[in-house]
């Protein structure tokens, strides 16, 4: 399994989400260790658990995901994060959170 990408409101229900069936963001986390690890928010992603983002993180979370989008030359991995991207652009409202859904 993949690490899914949820928006969701903060009474838990689901806002819109982003599957990761054929585990392109897992192998990216797992494969990307030293170039996340700096990182404010991707270095916490875990294909074997749960990290959530507030309103406060999402800019933060954004800029990392553009920077490692633009170094990636897999194009389904690139088509991948672009997905994930416009899902947590939308997310940027009051009282919402964006979590990565591990195993």
């Amino acid at each position: 399994m993949g690490i899914n990408v949820v928006w969701k409101d903060e009474r838990g229900e689901s806002l819109g989400a982003v599957e990761d069936p054929t585990m392109l963001l897992s192998r990216f986390s797992t494969r990307n260790a030293s170039a996340v690890s700096g990182s404010i928010c991707l270095r916490f992603l875990d294909p074997a658990g749960d990290a959530c983002f507030n309103q406060r993180q999402l800019p933060f979370l954004i800029q990392e995901l553009r920077t490692a989008r633009d170094g990636v030359s897999d194009q389904q991995l690139v088509a991948h994060l672009n997905k994930v991207l416009a899902l947590v652009e939308r997310a940027n409202e009051v009282h919402t959170y964006v979590w990565f859904v591990g195993d």
